[in-house]
């Protein structure tokens, strides 16, 4: 009878030590969760600044192009109504 209470206190601590190891992990994996979503955030935004920085950049070069234009068409003007000046 010793033995089988014995045995009944050795299952009751291996049960406790399972429920305690078992709460550590659940806390594990609410932290790995929250570091995940914050990941999935960080990269999210960073999708956000790419797209914002190629829109930028396309827009740059049709600014740099329009001004181009302008220049050449001033330069034109310049030469037709024989104003060159060097």
């Amino acid at each position: 009878m010793e033995r089988i209470i014995a045995a009944a206190q050795d299952v009751g601590g291996m049960i406790a030590r399972i429920s305690e190891a078992s709460g550590q992990q659940g806390g594990a994996a609410r932290e790995i969760n929250a570091n995940v979503d914050q990941i999935a955030k960080l990269t999210a935004e960073s999708v956000e600044a790419v797209q914002q920085s190629t829109a930028s950049c396309q827009n740059l070069s049709e600014l740099t192009l329009s001004l181009k234009n302008i220049i050449g068409q001033f330069q034109f003007r310049q030469i037709i109504s024989g104003g060159e000046q060097q």
